[in-house]
């Protein structure tokens, strides 16, 4: 990475969060080369993308990640169900996609 840039891990889940994020970004910090790496196929690591590619970023992710991007498949949008009454989380997922499994 160049000297001053800035490195962004995954995205919020949509386009419209990370355009709001850039703009916080570069208010804060200025106008600066940017960085993304996208850590899995999921909507809340990449569902920012086309925001990143309308702001120059380069973005990186694994392979695996790579090949799901190209596929044009839509990333998983995987979330857990919502907290038992006594309010301890339940880690039952609902359906997976295929990066999941």
């Amino acid at each position: 990475m160049l000297e001053g840039s800035l490195l962004l891990v995954n995205t919020p889940y949509t386009s419209a969060a990370t355009a709001r994020l850039l703009t916080w970004i570069e208010v804060r910090y200025g106008r600066r080369p940017l960085t993304a790496v996208n850590t899995h196929f999921h909507v809340d690591a990449l569902g920012g993308n086309a925001a990143l590619v309308a702001a120059g970023a380069r973005i990186y992710g694994s392979d695996a990640t790579a090949r799901l991007v190209a596929s044009g498949a839509p990333p998983c949008s995987r979330r857990f169900a919502p907290p038992w009454p006594t309010g301890r989380p339940r880690r039952r997922p609902l359906p997976t996609c295929a990066s999941c499994r």
